[in-house]
């Protein structure tokens, strides 16, 4: 029995993948290949015989048009304003002054007790009623100075009573002097009249007497009159000195009541400025001001009216009650609309040296005010002075002449290109212009001219 080797076992083959694995009715990889090559080359012959006939002699490129600016028109009203800058003001104000104190600067304290230094003072933008306190300056000098005068009153009066009495008591005395007196003269007398029975010696004793006792009532009734004006003098001078400190008091009680200042009109207190440190500020607490200086106003938003100046030359134009817009500097998104109230009749004064460019005062007023409206705020105002309604309407760069007073066109875009119409215009502005024939709303015109077709 013969041996037969046994077979020798094969390593695993590995099994492809289906992405290895060619589909069925597909061409070879490298068949694929040299496709996608034959059409590349293909493509880039064709592009190469386009560019030859592209560039082929005897044949030009044709022009791109440029682009040229449109506008579409629209429709509303075309207005002619006068353009006016001013300033905010409160047609019903009250300013608020420091009191201005009256007295003696060399009675007392001196000058300190004028001195005007704010104690209490409201806060700008503060809305008050009327009767509120808006300021008050420091009292104390003038409290001294009242006291000082309450106290002379005092004293003066009860020197004045010490007088009074000293004056009765000296003027009984010098009654009873001048009654004695007349009764030596009235005794002189009387004894004379027994002369027929007497000597020589004692009539003539009699007579001496009589002779003095009228000298001494003579010298008693002149001592009565000066004693008499003297001590009505000194009165009369102790009542002036009283009634002296009694006006003395009653200014100072006065100049006490006038350094609190009370709102005289509701609104909000709008501070002013002053000069303090090299540099303009808002009045505050602890600032000296001097009497007759305004420190603060008063104002009620209710009604406020624009203050401003319009040239000479556009003056003629204003009438009264002409509408307008106002913007404000400091908000400008706020527009409220007013109207003319007041024209001026003269031109401001325009400095020392003359000026040939006038302005004339010009007042418009609010018709609807805002809370954040106070007073001193620049504003812009455009009166309208004309107006036309329902035009078409476009910017005036869109309209062409071809001479000076010619005829007016514009050009409107077609599906052909560019076409030239004649317009008849209405009224215009530096800026825009109404069209009354020859366009609508909705058309596109072109903003420079556009080049030739």
């Amino acid at each position: 029995m013969s041996r037969a080797r046994a077979p020798i076992p094969m390593p695993p083959q590995p099994v492809p993948s289906p992405e290895q694995t060619p589909s069925a009715g597909l061409p070879a990889q490298p068949a694929r290949g040299r496709f996608l090559v034959w059409v590349a080359l293909a493509a880039l012959l064709a592009a190469g015989l386009y560019a030859a006939w592209r560039v082929r002699p005897g044949r030009a490129a044709k022009p791109v048009p440029a682009a040229v600016r449109s506008i579409t028109v629209t429709g509303g009203a075309v207005e002619d304003s006068v353009r006016l800058t001013g300033v905010t003001a409160a047609e019903r104000a009250a300013a608020l002054i420091a009191p201005q104190l009256f007295g003696s600067r060399s009675f007392g304290g001196g000058h300190n007790d004028f001195n005007l230094l704010i104690q209490e003072l409201a806060a700008s933008g503060a809305k008050v009623n009327q009767g509120d306190l808006v300021a008050s300056f420091d009292p104390l000098h003038m409290t001294l100075r009242l006291d000082e005068h309450r106290t002379n009153v005092a004293i003066h009066t009860a020197y004045m009573r010490v007088l009074t009495a000293a004056y009765e008591v000296r003027r009984k005395a010098q009654e009873q002097k001048v009654r004695t007196a007349k009764a030596a003269v009235d005794k002189a007398a009387l004894n004379l009249k027994t002369a027929p029975v007497r000597s020589a010696i004692q009539t003539e004793r009699f007579r001496l007497l009589l002779g003095e006792a009228q000298a001494r009532h003579q010298e008693y009734l002149d001592q009565w009159k000066f004693f008499d004006d003297s001590e009505r003098s000194a009165i009369r001078r102790m009542e002036l000195d009283i009634k002296e400190q009694t006006i003395g008091l009653e200014r100072a009680q006065r100049n006490l009541e006038r350094m609190t200042v009370r709102a005289p009109i509701p609104g909000i207190v709008v501070m002013q400025s002053i000069f303090r440190g090299g540099e303009m500020g808002e009045i505050q607490k602890g600032d000296q001001v001097h009497p007759g200086h305004m420190f603060a106003q008063v104002v009620n938003q209710s009604s406020m009216v624009v203050n401003a100046d319009v040239n000479q030359v556009d003056a003629e134009r204003l009438r009264f009650g002409q509408r307008a817009r106002v913007r404000l500097d400091a908000f400008p998104d706020l527009e409220l609309p007013a109207r003319v109230v007041s024209i001026g009749v003269f031109a401001n004064a325009s400095g020392f040296r003359r000026s040939f460019v006038k302005s004339i005062p010009v007042r418009l007023k609010l018709e609807r005010t805002d809370p954040r409206v106070i007073p001193n705020f620049t504003v812009g105002a455009d009166v309208v002075v004309a107006r036309e309604e329902q035009a078409a309407m476009l910017p005036r760069e869109c309209v062409f002449t071809d001479q000076a007073g010619g005829a007016p066109y514009v050009w409107v875009r077609e599906e052909t290109g560019w076409r030239k119409r004649g317009v008849e215009l209405g009224l215009r502005n530096n800026v825009a212009v109404a069209v009354r024939k020859g366009l609508r709303a909705g058309e596109v015109v072109a903003a420079e001219r556009p080049p030739a077709q």
